[in-house]
């Protein structure tokens, strides 16, 4: 039975692979004409912010086709006030309401006054290159496709970042995947493109404005089910963005993500997150019996460790991060049953010096 599972999971792992590789999208007549606002929430970025905004000033998109908003959720910082002073030409800064707060008040704000038939998301902690917006818009050259998603690199040169990094390369690996297959079930927003007509189509973020997080994913929810699964797709474009500084605030950053979890409509997206959960709680329960199951259980998990190494190198084969893998795949059984259950239960958190729950 241990070695029927082991091959089930190595077969699993290539198949992710696989279908999740990069090479999704042909970079070709990209709509460079197309009109484009790019909407950019912020709350406590004043490390960050001027950053990006040279990152924007690079962009070789035609500057008069781009507009960039940038929406303050009430920082407590001077971020706000840098970016009054230092906004390129084409950028315009809004303030949410005192009676309204949170990342979609916030992106609901600054897509409301914007001009672009195409609306673009990122996070103010992101940095992209200067083709980004090219790649971003090659896949509404379809014109069914109405949203796309892109890849998200978590930059840093510390051991916790890497570990970071291959954490999150999996969730990406899983993204392309599955859009690959014609079933999306992720996205990112810090990556995310979408018509402007969709959005309003939908009624923006108005069926899960109580929901902390997901601002991304039910939006790509919403659209799935108006236009059909040929609807979504996957972009070239790369956006780097910064690592948890440490432990306790990377916990507060995947228990908001997990959160949204049990308000997901998707039968997909519930499957996924079940049978994830049972097989990260089977792996524990091997790595506990180790000292019963004797011989095979060494084997077992030995086997299952290589193959997690060898499968996260060849994701990131320009960033192996061997040791950083290892850990991971040690680590990620308990995470997975940590913040899960964390979420299930609704542990209250705080992200952005803002309480949570």
């Amino acid at each position: 039975m241990i070695g029927f599972f082991l091959v089930v999971y190595i077969l699993v792992l290539a198949g992710l692979a696989y279908f999740g590789r990069a090479a999704l999208v042909r970079d070709t007549h990209s709509p460079t004409g197309a009109a484009v606002s790019i909407v950019i929430p912020f709350r406590n970025e004043a490390e960050n912010l001027p950053t990006q905004v040279e990152a924007l000033r690079q962009l070789t998109y035609p500057s008069e086709n781009v507009e960039v908003i940038f929406v303050n959720d009430h920082s407590q910082d001077h971020g706000a006030r840098w970016l009054a002073a230092n906004l390129p030409a084409n950028a315009q800064l809004v303030s949410l309401p005192g009676n309204e707060y949170g990342k979609k008040a916030a992106l609901a704000a600054g897509i409301a006054p914007a001009r672009g038939t195409i609306i673009v998301t990122t996070d103010a902690d992101c940095v992209m290159s200067a083709d980004w917006l090219q790649a971003v818009l090659a896949p509404f050259a379809n014109p069914a496709v109405q949203l796309a998603t892109g890849e998200v690199v978590i930059s840093g040169s510390t051991f916790f970042s890497a570990c970071q990094h291959v954490e999150f390369s999996t969730v990406m690996l899983l993204t392309r995947a599955a859009i690959r297959l014609g079933k999306p079930v992720l996205c990112n927003g810090a990556n995310l493109a979408f018509r402007k007509s969709a959005y309003e189509q939908v009624g923006g973020y108005a069926s899960h404005r109580h929901v902390a997080s997901g601002d991304d994913e039910f939006l790509m929810r919403n659209i799935l089910e108006q236009f059909g699964d040929a609807s979504v797709a996957w972009h070239r474009a790369v956006v780097e963005t910064q690592p948890q500084p440490h432990v306790g605030a990377f916990f507060s950053q995947r228990l908001r993500w997990a959160s949204k979890w049990r308000h997901n409509r998707s039968v997909l997206a519930r499957w996924i997150a079940v049978v994830t959960f049972c097989c990260q709680a089977a792996l524990l329960g091997l790595w506990i019996s180790i000292p019963w199951l004797g011989l095979p259980g060494v084997v077992f998990v030995t086997m299952k460790t290589l193959s997690d190494i060898a499968f996260l190198a060849a994701i990131r084969p320009a960033r192996p991060r061997v040791v950083a893998s290892f850990v991971v795949s040690c680590v990620y059984p308990l995470y997975v049953i940590v913040v899960g259950i964390a979420a299930l239960v609704v542990m209250p958190h705080r992200w952005k010096d803002r309480a949570m729950a």
